[in-house]
C-alpha cells in the first residue's frame, strides 16, 4: 500500500488526534482506487488502520463515511465489495 499511495493530504486535528470526515473520505477513495480490485469494508478498515499505524479507530464513524460515499455514488458497491 505504501508504494501505491504516493500523495495524500490529510488534516489532523491535533487537539483530539483524529482525522476529519473529509480526510477519511479522501483516504477511502484513494485506497479503493489503488487496490485495483473490489474490496470489502473490512479490507478498507484494515488498510486504514495499517497505513496510519493505528491500533484502535472509531469504526462506526469510518463506516458511516464509507456508507455516505456509496450513497452519493462516489464509490460503488456490489454485494459487500466496494470499487
Amino acid at each position: 500500500m505504501d508504494s501505491k499511495l504516493i500523495s495524500l493530504y490529510l488534516r489532523m486535528d491535533a487537539d483530539i488526534q483524529t482525522l476529519s470526515d473529509n480526510a477519511r473520505a479522501q483516504f477511502i477513495i484513494k485506497s479503493i482506487y489503488t487496490a485495483n480490485k473490489k474490496i470489502t469494508k473490512e479490507e478498507i478498515i484494515k488498510i486504514y488502520k495499517d497505513s496510519l499505524g493505528l491500533k484502535r479507530i472509531d469504526q462506526a464513524r469510518l463506516e458511516s463515511v464509507i456508507d455516505e460515499l456509496s450513497q452519493k455514488g462516489t464509490i460503488l458497491v456490489s454485494g459487500n465489495h466496494y470499487y
